[in-house]
């Protein structure tokens, strides 16, 4: 089976990362269930996970992994139902959406009212090896089947119309694959990517109104970016992350994944031609190297999270661990780069199957600290084990105070508050989290898992 060859590939490269990385101090992973941070939502700190190895069935070899014969989309809508259901507590789905907006709008404007025909809701996927051109691969990101059954709860649970809605990677390309659903059950949505013109994908345009600072001055051209005009403008934000490593950043989660959304004017990107004006985030891979960057050092992650038009205007954060993976591409050298495939998990309860799972929250900081945890247990997603991979997690939930120092201002109004709240569970055999252990009086993450296989 070709994963070998990247596991093996993987091993080697974690090894000569740990000869060189840095001494995390604490470690990755401690202290082990002492929050950081405040949680926040209906349920504060919850953390779904719905996970139904009978739903993804590829080979890994023949075809592409989200090949309707290897991604059943009825079990991945029945996945979703339980993710929505349960982030809420409230069996009845369509109740569930308006318990969630009603929250949202209540915390972000003090407003008890739930969603408006002809709000707009902008969706940022991660298409992180997708730039070369317009053609399918088995890269693992997202997949259509879970788009899809997103699509359909918000057109159908929700009564959003298909042209109030945007989903987009401004830095990637949108994939043939994704076209042929899109224009087959959705045709009426709003796709942008890097490019354009290609069917009806648009390309992103930068809205000249809209602003963000890095809130450290080591950052190149620190008061110069701007967002896509329709996320500035957005009602809601959903955030829809991938579920894998990455080479620099450790992860790519709710944090990594708002480097496909900003445009820098003033930088000049190798990347994307060696001219300035671009969607190229190259600028700010130092600043998340996690074998360079040591605990307690500023990261844009936060900033990016907390910025009052991304995460923070977000009415929660899911991500696509269908078919999770190792990284965002597999390079020989520089000249010879293609989409890492999705990889086998060992640990239970994958049980050396795909990571079949999706996750959901509404607190950012809490997902990822729960992806992390699982993560860096796998053995075949080394590069979440190497370095300070959980930096911006302390940074971001104790943003008002954060171990840096930085004052985290993105918006260059006012200081953020805590981002959420942060907790590495006991072990990866009980996965448990502090309001696991007491309901009624932890004060961290509670993490609810919900298990379909039926095998």
């Amino acid at each position: 089976m070709k994963n070998s060859f990247v596991v093996l590939f993987l091993i080697i490269c974690c090894f000569y990362f740990k000869v060189n990385s840095i001494v995390c101090d604490p470690p990755v992973g401690t202290p082990v269930n002492e929050p950081l941070g405040e949680g926040f939502g209906i349920n504060k700190g919850r953390v779904v996970w719905v996970i139904n190895r009978d739903a993804t069935t590829w080979d890994g070899i023949n075809g592409y992994y989200y090949d309707s014969e290897y991604l059943d989309q009825s079990k991945v809508d029945i996945m979703m139902d339980n993710a929505i259901r349960s982030l809420t507590g409230n069996e009845d789905v369509v109740l569930a959406w308006n318990m969630l907006f009603r929250d949202f709008n209540k915390r972000k404007h003090g407003q008890d009212v739930g969603y408006k025909s002809g709000q707009t809701i902008a969706m940022k996927i991660n298409l992180n090896a997708d730039y070369g051109g317009y053609g399918d691969n088995n890269g693992n990101e997202v997949s259509p089947q879970f788009l899809r059954s997103l699509m359909t709860h918000l057109t159908k649970y929700v009564g959003a119309d298909q042209k109030d809605l945007y989903i987009y990677d401004a830095s990637r390309l949108i994939m043939p694959h994704f076209q042929k659903m899109f224009g087959q059950y959705f045709p009426n949505i709003n796709l942008f990517d890097n490019r354009g013109g290609e069917g009806s994908i648009q390309r992103v345009q930068p809205d000249p109104t809209s602003y963000l600072q890095f809130s450290n001055t080591e950052v190149p051209a620190q008061k110069q970016t701007k967002l896509p005009t329709f996320v500035n403008q957005a009602d809601y934000v959903i955030e829809i992350d991938n579920f894998r490593g990455h080479s620099i950043a450790g992860v790519t989660l709710s944090g990594k994944n708002w480097f496909g959304t900003i445009y820098r004017p003033d930088i000049v990107c190798d990347f994307a031609g060696r001219h300035a004006g671009h969607w190229c985030p190259a600028s700010l891979h130092k600043f998340v190297n996690i074998t360079e960057r040591p605990m307690g050092t500023y990261t844009p992650l936060v900033d990016l999270l907390g910025h009052p038009k991304l995460t923070n205007n977000a009415l929660f954060v899911i991500a696509d661990g269908l078919y999770g993976g190792p990284l965002e591409e597999s390079c020989i050298n520089d000249e010879d780069c293609v989409p890492s495939p999705p990889v086998i998990f060992e640990m239970e309860p994958f049980n050396d199957h795909w990571s079949s799972s999706i996750f959901i929250s509404q607190d950012p900081i809490a997902l990822d600290s729960v992806a992390l945890d699982i993560l860096r247990s796998e053995p075949h997603i080394p590069y979440s084990r190497i370095g300070c991979s959980d930096n911006y997690l302390h940074e971001g939930a104790l943003a008002n105070n954060p171990p840096s120092g930085t004052v985290y201002n993105p918006s260059g109004q006012k200081q953020l508050e805590s981002l959420g709240i942060h907790e590495h569970w006991n072990n990866p055999y009980e996965r448990k989290y502090t309001r696991n252990f007491d309901p009624v009086n932890g004060k961290g993450i509670e993490l609810v898992e919900i298990d379909l296989s039926t095998d």
